[in-house]
């Protein structure tokens, strides 16, 4: 019955920058933008029955003054399985499913800019077999991955355009690594997943 809170800190210092009280929470994720610009705390939000889960973005713009937040809310059959930030950029991308359905569709979002921007949904791509996204350290390239079981579908988005540039499969891939230039890819399959 308590309320969660989630408290933004200075360190040494431990000047609290910013605070939110969150209710009915099941479940809090907390994932920092690269360079500091962000933080997102994803809050799985119980429904009034109890019966179902609700996910929320609770999202920190850290340049801005006072630390605003922006609330952005999902639909009650949205289910979010994957968040991911673009690493130099000011994007991020979810995977995410409606209801029971098994069709899982990728969404691409803008926080605007740095400073005093707006989120904005940039582009839905349906039907995407995608449970994991892993963004280019170059930025603008993202690898939406299924690597649920043992399919290792592999599929590169220019995100800028939306457009599709490359698809591949890696049989039991279980880890993905780019390079830190952005331009090669590592797949393996780890022997703990797949003897």
């Amino acid at each position: 019955n308590q309320p969660a809170k989630v408290v933004l800190m200075e360190l040494p210092s431990r000047t609290e920058l910013r605070q939110k009280n969150l209710f009915s929470v099941a479940d809090l994720r907390m994932t920092w933008h690269d360079q500091g610009h962000f933080l997102c705390v994803k809050v799985g939000k119980h429904s009034k029955s109890k019966k179902t889960l609700n996910s929320v973005f609770e999202l920190f713009r850290l340049r801005d003054k006072d630390v605003p937040i922006e609330v952005c809310e999902f639909s009650k059959d949205t289910v979010v399985i994957a968040f991911a930030w673009e690493c130099k950029g000011i994007r991020f991308g979810i995977v995410h499913t409606e209801g029971a359905s098994n069709r899982t569709d990728v969404s691409f979002y803008s926080m605007g800019s740095k400073y005093n921007g707006r989120v904005s949904l940039m582009k839905t791509l349906e039907k995407k077999a995608a449970n994991l996204l892993f963004w280019s350290p170059a930025g603008s390239i993202c690898l939406l991955a299924n690597l649920k079981g043992t399919s290792g579908q592999l599929e590169w988005v220019d995100v800028n355009t939306c457009q599709t540039i490359g698809e591949a499969e890696h049989f039991m891939c279980s880890n993905i690594d780019w390079d830190p230039t952005g331009r090669f890819i590592a797949t393996s399959v780890s022997h703990w997943r797949h003897q």
